[in-house]
């Protein structure tokens, strides 16, 4: 998901442009979900897809999926 908190702020070059991985839990509408961590906790906010990018993996990323929902 698309880190908007870094545009408001001046200096905000080294801040991640994306935050999560955030897994899709369901569709609510036209071109918004709701999303939930990788501890299964669901999002409050909806999210619109313009604000979403694929999550590419990183080889030094430890994180494994385990009996995902």
């Amino acid at each position: 998901m698309e880190n908007t908190s870094q545009k408001e702020r001046k200096g905000g070059k080294l801040e991640d442009a994306f935050i999560g991985p955030y897994y899709i839990n369901k569709a609510v509408g036209k071109g918004i979900y709701q999303l939930r961590n990788r501890n299964g906790n669901i999002l409050k906010r909806k999210i619109n897809i313009a604000r979403l990018k694929p999550y590419m993996k990183r080889k030094d990323d430890e994180f494994v999926v385990k009996n995902a929902v």
